[in-house]
């Protein structure tokens, strides 16, 4: 047993008084809607960190989609110039420059795959936190049922 103060009239009560044997003030009414705030408190953070984080997450994962649409495009076009640069074609075209085209393929490629992990990772996370704020807004809601329930 604890003593707090009377938010009426601000002299020390017991914690599991009813009312104030002072001034007749009812801290049931006090005591649930507190319980209820903070019961409700940590998913409420949990779902606003969710929202944006979320957010921040699917925005790089639409901009690293972007980059590799355009990425692959200069990928497919660095292949293109290594096959015609290839020494079996070289009665066709100058071969003289197919390991500069190799290197250049070789680069895109792995910026390619470097930009298609980031847009994995990111499109995970970003999934990750709408489940948890999905999850956040069930606890919520199961939270207040249960609080309704007991006024």
């Amino acid at each position: 047993m604890a003593l707090i103060k009377c938010p009426e009239c601000g002299k020390e009560i017991s914690n599991q008084a009813v009312a104030c044997p002072h001034c007749g003030f009812g801290m049931k009414a006090t005591t649930v809607s507190n319980k209820r705030i903070n019961s409700n408190a940590i998913p409420l953070f949990i779902l606003i960190v969710c929202f944006v984080c979320g957010c921040i997450c699917f925005a790089k994962f639409v901009k690293y989609n972007g980059q590799v649409k355009d990425q692959q495009v200069w990928t497919d076009l660095a292949e293109g110039w290594v096959s015609m640069t290839d020494p079996k074609w070289s009665a066709v075209v100058d071969t003289s420059r197919h390991s500069e085209h190799v290197a250049d393929y070789e680069k895109k490629s792995a910026k390619l795959k470097e930009l298609k992990n980031n847009r994995l990772i990111f499109g995970l996370i970003s999934g990750a936190c709408a489940f948890g704020a999905v999850i956040c807004i069930i606890i919520i809601g199961n939270n207040n049922k249960q609080m309704s329930k007991k006024d």
